[in-house]
């Protein structure tokens, strides 16, 4: 079937999800189909949108470099290191001290991620950088003095837009990382029973507890990847030693990840109550000279690493753990991050909840839920979590 045809019978069915409230079905064939749709639509639009806003700001640049006392557009730190990785660059660790609180909370609404509204940001944000296009001609035929009175207001659109190009950015990251995961598990838990617990006022106290339990084993942590260097079961008061081979030679930026494992994972209150420690064995190996050369991909990069030991590099747009191999980005990044990310070198999934949910005509959308059983492991929440090891 057309695409266009899915979409039309789509928009007149029975069954659309009404805009702006998210469906606790999931979706079926023709949604997954024009969801494909929408992926492809936004993907060319956020090309065209990169593209433009590259050309926009060397002609700006060169503009500027023709006025008295005014040197290049100023990029924010964050926005220009987002939108590319650099093998070599490290993160600036924040300070990052406290465990976090564990508490129970309300679930709360779900962030909504979904290629439909990315290809309409994709397709603003176009329409945008021409309005700012035909303002930079006007603005390049004024005399000098009012090119100069009116620079700083151009500067600000321009640095808005590109702030907005760096979230729909990320938004795609986050889309295509995770729409092929949720895809293969068809939606992951069990949404309807998450969208009664929230939203459903005639459920008695006895259900909602009984729906609590069956949801609680989906939800938890798991341990889903073992490795050679620990045994399937740690023992009580012991100290095990994690491998982890690196081509970081940084040893200032070595004893930042040294400290997080210490503070987030050894003083964690498990870890206190198990007298169970971790300490990391730095093996040094070389630099990836193909790589930082652009004659190799980060997939090769990371596939370059020994399997018998977990690893970590640079060379990111944002931080991500691959099976072994933890891949850091520039930017900023958190010791409470940081830990989290060991965690994934130790074998533990992330435990955010995620699903697929109906969205009609618009195709599907990503539900993402803080941890509702969980709420306060590091796994589940890099942000305030504690090390609970819940399937240790």
């Amino acid at each position: 079937m057309p695409v266009w045809l899915a979409i039309a019978a789509l928009v007149i069915s029975s069954n659309l999800t009404h805009v702006g409230e998210p469906s606790s079905r999931p979706p079926d064939p023709a949604e997954m189909a024009i969801t494909r749709f929408w992926a492809g639509l936004a993907s060319l639009q956020a090309s065209l949108a990169s593209q433009r806003i590259q050309s926009l700001r060397a002609r700006i640049d060169a503009e500027l470099d023709q006025l008295p006392g005014h040197g290049q557009l100023p990029i924010p730190k964050d926005t220009e290191l987002r939108m590319q990785g650099s093998y070599g660059v490290l993160p600036e660790v924040y300070v990052d001290k406290g465990y976090g609180a564990t508490f129970p909370h309300p679930m709360p609404v779900p962030v909504r991620i979904s290629w439909f509204d990315a290809w309409t940001r994709a397709r603003r944000l176009v329409r945008q950088i021409s309005t700012l296009e035909g303002q930079v001609d006007r603005w390049s035929r004024l005399p000098v003095a009012d090119k100069i009175k009116d620079g700083d207001r151009l500067e600000g659109i321009w640095l808005g837009l590109t702030s907005d190009l760096t979230e729909l950015a990320s938004t795609i990251r986050y889309l295509t990382a995770w729409w092929p995961r949720l895809v293969k598990s068809r939606g992951g838990a069990n949404v309807s029973g998450l969208f009664a617990l929230v939203r459903d006022p005639r459920l008695t106290g006895a259900e909602r507890r009984e729906l609590w339990e069956r949801l609680r084993d989906v939800l938890r942590p798991h341990r889903v990847l073992t490795r050679s260097f620990l045994p399937e079961t740690l023992k009580p008061g012991s100290s095990y030693v994690v491998p982890v081979a690196t081509d970081i030679a940084d040893r200032s930026f070595l004893a930042e990840v040294e400290g997080a494992v210490d503070m987030h994972w050894n003083h964690s209150p498990w870890a206190q109550a198990q007298r169970i420690s971790f300490r990391i064995q730095w093996k040094q190996v070389p630099l990836d000279r193909p790589f930082k050369l652009g004659r190799r991909t980060i997939d090769e990069h990371v596939a370059s690493f020994p399997k018998t030991a977990a690893a970590m590099t640079t060379g990111a747009d944002s931080h991500f753990t691959r099976d072994n191999v933890l891949v850091l980005a520039p930017g900023h990044i958190t010791a409470r991050t940081l830990a989290h990310e060991f965690g994934h070198l130790l074998g533990f999934d992330d435990c955010y909840f995620r699903t697929l949910a109906a969205q009609g005509f618009r195709g599907a959308e990503i539900l993402e839920w803080s941890n509702p059983v969980y709420p306060d492991d590091l796994m589940c929440d890099d942000g305030v979590g504690v090390a609970r090891a819940e399937v240790w």
